[in-house]
């Protein structure tokens, strides 16, 4: 079984990878919250979670976007299936997501 700090630490590079961010620097600022998790019968497990992104954390500004999605792991922690996708962007954010995580 996968240990919490080793399932945010997957997920976070998962999401960053996707989404084509790179790790947090200065007065960037990330936040993900794991919503759920459901074990298989087979050792699988799914995570359902929330991403958030602010690209400049002192901004007067909203400038967060905020992904959201799931990842499947199998019995060795491997991502076997996964969907991920932009649900906000703040009004002055900046960044562009790749146009596959835009859903109408």
């Amino acid at each position: 079984m996968i240990r919490k700090a080793e399932l945010v630490t997957l997920v976070a590079d998962f999401v960053r990878e996707e989404a084509r961010l790179e790790a947090p620097g200065f007065c960037e600022f990330e936040d993900l919250h794991i919503q759920s998790r459901e074990k298989g019968a087979d050792g699988s497990l799914t995570v359902h979670f929330q991403y958030v992104f602010d690209e400049d954390g002192f901004s007067q500004y909203d400038k967060t976007t905020t992904f959201e999605g799931y990842v499947t792991l199998d019995a060795e922690n491997e991502i076997v299936s996964s969907d991920l996708q932009v649900t906000a962007i703040g009004v002055a954010g900046q960044y562009e997501p790749p146009p596959e995580l835009l859903r109408d």
